[in-house]
């Protein structure tokens, strides 16, 4: 049996449940229900935590520094190199 009540509800979130009513084609009656309801069930386990291992690469066989610098002119060098092909 469904019950007829009033909630107040900030402006951010009734914008946001109209939208997502509009997004999946169903009524805002509906989108709230579904929303309630999901914050009603019993806490999900949260995922596993894990570390990622990091290693030592060593010292670069290149300078690093300008990187972006230097990617640009390899990118102008290939662009000419194309341009002077006809592509």
């Amino acid at each position: 049996m469904d019950v007829r009540t009033t909630i107040t509800i900030p402006e951010s979130t009734h914008k946001k449940l109209r939208r997502k009513a509009a997004d999946d084609g169903t009524t805002f009656k509906e989108v709230v229900a579904e929303a309630l309801q999901r914050g009603l069930e019993p806490d999900q386990p949260s995922p596993r935590k894990f570390k990622t291992k990091t290693v030592s690469l060593g010292k670069p066989l290149v300078p690093l520094d300008h990187t972006m610098r230097r990617l640009g002119e390899l990118d102008e060098i290939e662009y000419l190199r194309k341009r002077d092909m006809g592509k």
